[in-house]
């Protein structure tokens, strides 16, 4: 445990939180800037099992803001790359990979066991799977997405309400959208957080985050009824 010694220091974890991210397990749909940077954080904060979904392979315009990749792996699977350096980084963790995007035919096989779903892919159908699987195993997701110099995170508790924060294809596909990497960054330290404290069952942010780092703007947003993420 000397590995998490300082995190162990934090009131709301200590030793037995630590003990609580041991048992537990994320599946991260997307292994992109954020979700590569927030498998990162998880992974040294003692997650005890990380599933990581993701067919891409790492491309050279990956490699500013997608930190766990650097050159010598163009042409690679981004997933099993992510896994040597995720267990290299930390031996206690269990890494589990599909090299596979998220489908109806086997969402509820992939995202099986996991506590917590980290949200980090680039279309609406990916978090219309996640959805409907958090729905039927009662799971809380966390969604978070950057595009240009903007990004916003999301923890999601009553996934039966998707339409409710999404509306209809508000949320397209983002896989070419210009990006600064620091905004990606900033989306996955923001969510790997809050997937902690949910484990440990501290308080977590029940509103909508939304950053924009070149105009120095930070806002938080109340979802309701009639609020849809734009």
């Amino acid at each position: 445990m000397k590995k998490y010694a300082r995190q162990m220091l934090l009131p709301g974890i200590g030793e037995e939180g630590q003990k609580k991210l041991k048992s537990s397990c994320i599946a991260i749909v997307g292994v992109g800037a954020i979700g590569s940077l927030a498998a990162d954080y998880l992974a040294r904060a003692g997650i005890g099992k990380i599933i990581l979904i993701d067919k891409d392979k790492v491309e050279e315009m990956n490699i500013h803001r997608q930190l766990l990749y650097s050159q010598k792996d163009l042409g690679k699977s981004k997933v099993e790359v992510a896994k040597r350096e995720l267990e290299g980084a930390n031996t206690d963790v269990d890494v589990v990979v599909h090299n596979e995007f998220l489908s109806d035919k086997n969402a509820d096989v992939l995202l099986y066991g996991a506590n917590v779903i980290l949200d980090c892919a680039d279309n609406m159908l990916a978090r219309k799977l996640i959805a409907n699987f958090c729905v039927k195993q009662k799971r809380t997701w966390i969604h978070a997405a950057a595009s240009g110099t903007k990004c916003n995170v999301l923890v999601i508790d009553e996934p039966s309400e998707y339409e409710r924060y999404f509306g209809t294809g508000t949320f397209g596909d983002c896989s070419e959208n210009a990006i600064l990497g620091p905004a990606a960054g900033v989306a996955a330290c923001i969510q790997a957080t809050e997937a902690i404290k949910i484990i440990v069952g501290a308080n977590y942010s029940k509103e909508l985050q939304r950053f924009d780092l070149w105009n120095n703007d930070y806002e938080i947003i109340k979802i309701n009824k009639s609020n849809k993420l734009k």
